[in-house]
């Protein structure tokens, strides 16, 4: 499986102002630190639940066909189209009426409908595409839970500035117990 975005999101889940707020700054002198908190916070918690907070468009390619087909990323708004190269190498639309969406306690995936089979495919890396669109939705949409958790690790994150460097991926960023028991409940888990 290969996951790429397509469509970042356009907003955050929390403003600037907002973060500023929490952390009773009222200058604007360290507003790009502030953003950048905020990014890396984003990730952090997108990478540690597999949610995305705001809408965005995402693509997975597989090499064949699964039965559940999970996706890497929840909540699942919609599959905007599932494409894949046919016995024939050729491109096709696999129709809507072949699968549905449905989610577990492991996250979202694709399955087959009533009296449905997947179709033969070409033997490549990326013989199958998925392009689906995920996240809570705007701003407002995104759960108080992490909201706050986004809060506290740029809190987290501003108070304690030298403990963290900016474009260092997020999970080497240490973590926040307050932050790790809001996001709990978010958290994927498998059995």
């Amino acid at each position: 499986m290969r996951v790429s975005l397509v469509t970042p999101p356009s907003e955050t889940a929390i403003s600037l102002e907002d973060a500023k707020l929490h952390l009773r700054e009222q200058s604007s002198d360290y507003d790009v630190l502030i953003e950048a908190y905020i990014e890396a916070a984003t990730d952090l918690i997108q990478q540690q639940t597999a949610r995305c907070l705001i809408t965005q468009v995402w693509r997975v390619t597989f090499d064949a066909f699964d039965d559940p087909f999970r996706l890497p990323w929840a909540p699942v708004q919609a599959v905007s189209n599932i494409t894949y190269f046919d016995a024939d190498n050729a491109s096709q639309t696999l129709a809507t009426s072949v699968y549905g969406t449905y989610a577990d306690h492991q996250g979202f995936y694709l399955g087959l409908l009533n009296s449905q089979s997947w179709p033969a495919v070409y033997t490549r890396n990326d013989a199958i595409s998925v392009t689906f669109v995920a996240g809570y939705g705007e701003p407002q949409d995104v759960p108080g839970a992490l909201k706050a958790a986004l809060m506290v690790l740029v809190g987290d994150m501003y108070a304690n500035a030298e403990s963290y460097t900016i474009g260092v991926s997020a999970s080497s960023v240490p973590s926040s117990a307050t932050a790790d028991r809001l996001l709990s409940p978010y958290r994927r888990w498998s059995v």
